[in-house]
């Protein structure tokens, strides 16, 4: 049971389509998930072990985590509740920034980053500009130096594509994405993939690191959260988006967000 009080608060700049930051407050939830933005994590208090690109790592306060789309991550454990300033960038916001670097550089080298007292103050300032009430041109300039600062300087050369999944796993993944609010069965996906249910859920796991069903849970997750930065209830939104009932949409948002639909759609 979480006896740590935890809040959690999510901003999206006026005039800044593509950029949202998120605060928690001393949070004891082991987040985990698919990346779809990319974050820039910074730790203002506590410690974590948490695993991304097949590495564990310590994190403390004072550090950054960086992440990018497409990847999954795990907290493993909380060792300290946990104080984060978080800046999500769409893929789109960061494509048009990286027009003006070398080409090769389009991946996070480092997965995270100690920040010398300077660079934290800059990070609490600029993030500070950003949610506060400025005019376009603070902003703006203010998601620059951001941008300059933390991110520009982790990217590097993009190592070699692996090697891509095989054919008959993309279509279950496809499926699943097309279908995530529908009720799909085991044996249906093994069934298109041609292949055994047991090999099947082994397969995917190692193409993708997650099993089918997980990914349709955050698939669905990911929508309902979107829905409710848009207004909508939860009460509304379990039938929707495929849940059994209002309580499993619960248990399953907050498992990946952290939080309550209810309390997401206030932070929002």
């Amino acid at each position: 049971m979480n006896l740590i009080p935890e809040s959690v608060r999510v901003m999206r700049p006026q005039g800044l389509d593509g950029v949202e930051l998120v605060q928690i407050h001393r949070s004891t939830q082991r987040w985990s998930g698919y990346v779809k933005t990319w974050d820039l994590c910074f730790v203002a208090e506590g410690s974590a072990r948490w695993r991304y690109r097949g590495r564990a790592m310590q994190t403390d306060a004072g550090q950054l985590r960086l992440k990018e789309p497409g990847e999954r991550f795990v907290t493993e454990r909380v060792d300290a509740p946990c104080t984060l300033q978080i800046v999500q960038l769409s893929p789109a916001r960061v494509a048009s920034w990286l027009e003006a670097l070398p080409s090769a550089r389009r991946h996070f080298g480092a997965l995270q980053v100690s920040l010398s007292p300077d660079r934290q103050r800059q990070l609490r300032q600029a993030t500070a500009r950003l949610a506060g009430e400025e005019e376009g041109l603070s902003r703006d300039t203010a998601l620059c130096a951001l941008l300059d600062g933390l991110l520009t300087p982790h990217l590097e050369e993009a190592p070699r594509p692996q090697r891509a999944p095989p054919r008959a796993m993309r279509r279950v993944y496809e499926t699943i994405v097309e279908r995530r609010f529908e009720t799909l069965s085991l044996a249906e996906l093994a069934a298109l993939a041609g292949v055994h249910e047991v090999y099947l859920v082994r397969a995917f796991r190692r193409a993708y690191g997650i099993p089918p069903h997980a990914l349709q849970l955050e698939l669905r997750v990911e929508a309902a959260r979107l829905a409710l930065a848009r207004g909508a209830t939860g009460a509304q939104l379990a039938a929707e988006l495929g849940f059994f009932d209002q309580s499993h949409f619960i248990r399953h948002f907050k498992r990946i967000v952290g939080v309550t639909p209810t309390q997401y759609a206030r932070a929002c």
